[in-house]
C-alpha cells in the first residue's frame, strides 16, 4: 500500500469507510460521478474544486480559501486536518497556502502578554512572530547545506523524529542550516556527542539514521548547550523542530517540503539561488 494510504483525520463528523481494496487503493461502488455526488448532497455549499485522486477512499473539497473532505458518495464529511503517518507530513497545510499564502504569517502570532478577562490570569507565554537572527547563540550551532546560500536556524532534538524527517527534507534545499541542539527528550549524551565530535555534521547525520555515536570526551566544553536551552527558554522555544528564517521568522513545528517552499521561497532549490542575507 502506498504510504499516503495511512492517514490520521482530526475532527471527524462520523466518517466511517467501507469498499474493497483494489491495487492498493481503497474503492467505492458507485453509480454516480463523485463529484455529481459530493454537490448533489451539499447544495447550499460554494464548491470551488474537488479532487478525488489525491487520497485513497477521501474526496478533497475547497470552498473559497477553506478545504474539508468527503467520502466520493457525499455521504460523510470530515472536517479537520489530513496526516500521512509515514512521511510525518501534513497534507492539507499545502492546499491552505495555496489558497492562502497570507496564511503564514498572519496565523502568526506575537509575545505580548495580556490578561483574561475571563480568569484574570496572564496567558500561558507563547512563542514570539519573530526573533532576530543576531540574537541567536554565537557559536553555538552545527552549520551544515549549501554553506553560503539563504541562512536558516533550527532548533533541534537529536530524539525528535520530526527533527530527522526535517533534516532529510533540507538536504537538497539551498540553504545553509545552522542547527542548535536544545534537550527536550533527555537527549543531552547525544548532542553533546555531536557538538564534539571531529566532524559534528557527520556525526549528526549518523545519529539521525539511528546509530549510537562514541560518547564526548569528558573534557569536551558542552556549555553552548547549555546556551541553546537557556535561548530556547526565554524566547517560549517549547518544541522542535522550530525554524527561524534569515529575516527572523519564526515557523514553529514540522513543515513539509511544499509548505517549507512556500515558507522559504522557491528560490532556496536552485543552485547559486537564494543567496545568504
Amino acid at each position: 500500500m502506498k504510504a499516503y494510504s495511512q492517514i490520521i483525520a482530526l475532527g471527524i463528523l462520523g466518517l466511517t469507510l467501507s469498499g474493497c481494496q483494489e491495487r492498493g487503493r481503497l474503492t467505492y461502488h458507485l453509480d454516480t460521478d463523485p463529484q455529481a455526488a459530493i454537490r448533489a448532497a451539499l447544495p447550499a455549499t460554494d464548491i470551488t474544486h474537488i479532487d478525488c485522486e489525491k487520497l485513497p477512499g477521501l474526496c478533497e473539497v475547497v470552498t473559497g480559501k477553506n478545504v474539508f473532505y468527503a467520502t466520493p458518495d457525499g455521504h460523510y464529511l470530515l472536517i479537520g486536518r489530513v496526516f500521512d503517518v509515514q512521511a510525518l507530513e501534513d497534507l492539507t497545510e499545502p492546499v491552505l497556502l495555496k489558497l492562502d499564502p497570507g496564511r503564514m504569517l498572519s496565523g502568526a502570532v506575537g509575545n505580548t502578554v495580556e490578561v483574561d478577562n475571563r480568569t484574570g490570569l496572564a496567558p500561558k507565554p507563547r512563542l514570539p512572530q519573530r526573533i532576530a537572527w543576531s540574537a541567536l547563540p554565537k557559536d553555538s550551532a552545527v552549520i551544515w547545506g549549501k554553506i553560503g546560500a539563504r541562512k536558516l536556524a533550527v532548533f533541534s532534538d537529536p530524539k525528535c523524529p520530526y527533527c530527522r524527517r526535517l533534516s532529510a527534507a533540507l538536504e537538497d534545499m539551498n540553504v545553509e542550516v545552522h542547527e542548535y541542539f536544545v534537550n527536550f527528550l533527555g537527549s543531552r549524551s547525544l548532542s553533546a556527542a555531536i557538538i564534539c565530535a571531529d566532524d559534528p555534521d557527520a556525526v549528526r547525520r549518523s545519529v539521525f539514521a539511528g546509530e549510537i555515536p562514541a560518547a564526548a570526551s569528558p573534557d569536551c566544553d558542552t556549555s553552548a548547550l547549555d546556551h541553546n536551552d537557556r535561548f530556547a527558554a526565554a524566547h517560549t522555544i517549547q518544541g522542535t523542530p522550530t525554524l527561524i528564517s534569515a529575516d527572523g521568522r519564526v515557523l514553529p513545528g514540522f513543515a513539509g517540503r511544499q509548505q517549507l517552499l512556500a515558507w522559504l521561497g522557491k528560490e532556496t532549490l536552485g543552485a547559486g539561488k537564494g543567496a545568504a542575507q
